[in-house]
């Protein structure tokens, strides 16, 4: 995958929390995780993923090793 379209294809991937009725996009702010991290006086969150360099694609069979 190209650079430039791996980039567009992250900016346009949508984020779930289990428990929270709205996706997360990057870039964009979030009411709804916004109102949470107030409410439990916090003022940073993050996502943690996969680690995945330049997005590899893999086969089922490496995917379920790791």
């Amino acid at each position: 995958m190209e650079n430039e379209s791996l980039i567009t294809a992250y900016k346009n991937t949508l984020f779930n929390i289990d428990g929270f009725k709205t996706s997360v996009i990057v870039g964009t702010k979030s009411p709804e995780v916004d109102l949470y991290l107030m409410e439990n006086s916090k003022s940073t969150w993050a996502f943690i993923t996969a680690f995945n360099p330049m997005s590899k694609i893999e086969s089922d069979e490496i995917n379920d090793r790791n």
